[in-house]
């Protein structure tokens, strides 16, 4: 009954909307023509409606790709985080290991002194026998090695630092600025200096400034800074070298030895914990309180003469001396003798050249005996800079006629050099034996390759010049000249060419007594550029009895200077990595900054991150180790390499001078 009531109720309504629509009267033909209208309109809407939702799928469609492609880049993105994050950690298990490494030695020597100590109290007891005796000796011996090379790492290590005493001490004072301020006006030097870092050390005790402790960049700043000592005679202020404690106790005997031979007016040369009088080792125990440091004289009946045959001689001797006269027509000579007159000859430095060529070589005086400077002028080989050179002769080690450290004396010249000149070669008797070992450091970070700014730029120089990275030698042993050698070249980005260049290369032929390699031709990264052949000729009794001669020749380059001025620009660079310094890179790495860029890594890989957010937290490392490397190694400005036209030398030039 419902559904009828409510279908005529329906109907009802139906009836009244015809009416209030149509009137009275209904005609069909309106009725349909009202609804031809309604389903015109019907069918446009639905047109309009599937024209809107094709342009949607494809709309759709497009940002399915986009999220499939971007989906894609998160995952490659969270790969390279977990790589960032594992290589983090391996350099964080890395530097641990290393850092550890003094602590091992230091271990391994304590114990091995109570080994000691216990093999002592038994050979006490009389419970020892001969065997334990040579064990004991053994032990020593060892020990006594490690403590040697541990003082000898650590002197290395504070080779270029200078202690300043007596500057007033403030709170919150800013100690670069105070010992700028100092030695421009206490010290007199108006050059700009470089340093690494500079900070006060020890305990604080009121009313005494401590030390303040500086690290030069360059030895040649610390040497001037050094010799300017003198200016502060008089004064509370003091500047001394930094040792090792065992080192000061030693030279604390002989500063009075010192003194008094000074105002003796003798030579006097204080290398470490070595004194030299006259060139003479003077140990502190074998000197008795009246002992007056003279040097003999020679008696004045005998002017301009050799001692006689039974006279001992008191120096060092030399091959030659200043009454030989070498004459050859064509030819000049230029001899450097280590002592003036003497009846043993042993070992002088001659160089000779044509005389055309006088107005174009010019020696250059300097104190060490064991090497012999000259410069060739640039306009005669056509470059923008002279050509440093240096003839050696080092005699034996642990002969009589080896007196004080040569290499450091060598050494200590080349610095001074090093400052204004890129082509240095360096050849002679080193009396050196080196093996096959290498020349250079590397530094074994090839998982941050392009990360850090720190580069060997000889290296690069040999792999651009296709020069062998390893050289080879006929002489398989090694001497400790031989290591002070290969250490020369490695502070100072020297290389040997025997066995690496040219004719010689890959052979390393023997230089002495067809058994050993001990002279040697080594040279900086430019000179290398200009070397166009070198070779060990065969032994000829008219140059030496048991030593081959060293040939080398090199291309002079016309270099024109057409530079724009934006490539004259200089660039900063870090210097070379020294593994030694690892434990102050380590320290120098802000730990701050570390906890940051690992919580943003985190943070990264819970939650999906921008490319600008991920290059951010690379450009962060690149940063954090990048500024690390300047706080320890320093940094060193270099003008940007520019493109050079070369010439062929004219046909009058002579090569063979």
């Amino acid at each position: 009954m419902g559904d009828k009531k409510n279908k005529k109720s329906t109907a009802d309504i139906l009836q009244e909307s015809r009416h209030v629509l149509y009137g009275d009267e209904v005609e069909v033909a309106t009725v349909l023509e009202n609804v031809l209208t309604l389903l015109n309109r019907m069918d446009t809407r639905l047109v309009s409606i599937e024209k809107n939702t094709s342009k949607n799928t494809s709309t759709l469609t497009q940002m399915n790709d986009k999220l499939n492609s971007l989906t894609a880049r998160v995952i490659t993105v969270e790969t390279d985080i977990v790589n960032v994050k594992s290589r983090v950690s391996d350099l964080e298990t890395s530097s641990e290991g290393t850092g550890n490494l003094f602590d091992e030695v230091k271990s391994k020597t304590c114990s091995l002194e109570k080994d000691i100590e216990q093999l002592k109290r038994n050979n006490g007891d009389g419970n020892d026998s001969q065997s334990i005796k040579d064990e004991l000796r053994k032990l020593e011996s060892y020990n006594e090695k490690l403590k040697g090379k541990l003082l000898d790492m650590q002197c290395r290590s504070m080779k270029y630092n200078l202690i300043f005493t007596g500057l007033q001490e403030q709170r919150d004072e800013n100690c670069e600025m105070k010992i700028r301020q100092f030695i421009h006006n206490e010290m007199k030097i108006q050059k700009p200096l470089e340093f690494g870092n500079i900070h006060r050390f020890g305990k604080s005790e009121p009313g005494k400034p401590r030390p303040i402790i500086a690290r030069f960049l360059y030895y040649s700043d610390l040497d001037m800074v050094k010799k300017a000592g003198r200016n502060l005679r008089g004064t509370f202020y003091g500047v001394n070298e930094q040792f090792p404690p065992e080192i000061e106790e030693q030279r604390r005997k002989l500063y009075p030895i010192a003194k008094q031979a000074r105002k003796e007016k003798l030579k006097v040369v204080m290398k470490r914990d070595k004194l030299y009088i006259n060139d003479k080792l003077v140990k502190p125990d074998e000197i008795a309180d009246d002992t007056e440091h003279k040097e003999p004289q020679r008696s004045t009946t005998r002017p301009n003469k050799r001692p006689r045959v039974n006279s001992t001689p008191e120096r060092d001797e030399t091959k030659t001396d200043d009454l030989d006269v070498i004459d050859l027509p064509g030819y000049k000579f230029v001899m450097k003798n280590r002592s003036h007159l003497n009846r043993v000859k042993s070992g002088g430095i001659v160089l000779g050249f044509k005389e055309s060529l006088s107005d174009h070589i010019s020696v250059v005086e300097t104190d060490s005996k064991y090497i012999l400077w000259f410069k060739i002028d640039k306009h005669v080989v056509k470059l923008q800079q002279d050509i440093l050179c240096g003839i050696v002769y080092i005699p034996p080690e642990n002969s009589v006629y080896c007196v004080g450290d040569p290499f450091s004396e060598i050494e200590s010249e080349f610095l001074n050099f090093s400052t204004s000149h890129d082509n240095i070669c360096l050849f002679g008797d080193f009396n050196a034996r080196t093996a096959e070992e290498s020349d250079f450091d590397v530094v074994n970070f090839e998982e941050f390759s392009g990360m850090l700014d720190i580069e060997n730029e000889g290296v690069c120089t040999l792999d651009e010049l296709n020069i062998n990275r390893l050289r080879k030698s006929m002489d398989h042993k090694k001497n400790n000249f031989g290591n002070l050698l290969l250490e020369f070249c490695k502070n100072n980005n020297m290389f040997i060419l025997n066995g690496r260049m040219c004719e010689d290369k890959g052979l390393g032929s023997f230089t002495c007594k067809n058994t050993s390699v001990v002279d040697y031709n080594i040279a900086s990264p430019n000179f290398l550029k200009l070397v166009q052949n070198f070779s060990v000729l065969n032994s000829s009794v008219l140059f030496s009895d048991i030593h081959n001669p060293l040939s080398l020749k090199i291309t002079c380059y016309e270099k024109q200077n057409d530079v724009s001025h934006d490539d004259e620009m200089p660039e900063e660079k870090i210097k070379r990595w020294e593994n030694e310094q690892l434990d102050t890179f380590i320290s120098n790495i802000d730990r701050l900054k570390v906890n940051e860029i690992l919580a943003q890594l985190t943070e990264m890989v819970e939650n999906t991150s921008e490319n600008s957010i991920i290059n951010k937290v690379v450009e962060d490392v690149c940063h954090l180790l990048t500024n690390a490397a300047k706080s320890t190694f320093g940094t060193f400005t270099k003008r940007r390499k520019h493109t050079q036209n070369i010439k062929k030398s004219k046909p009058w030039f002579d090569s063979e001078w």
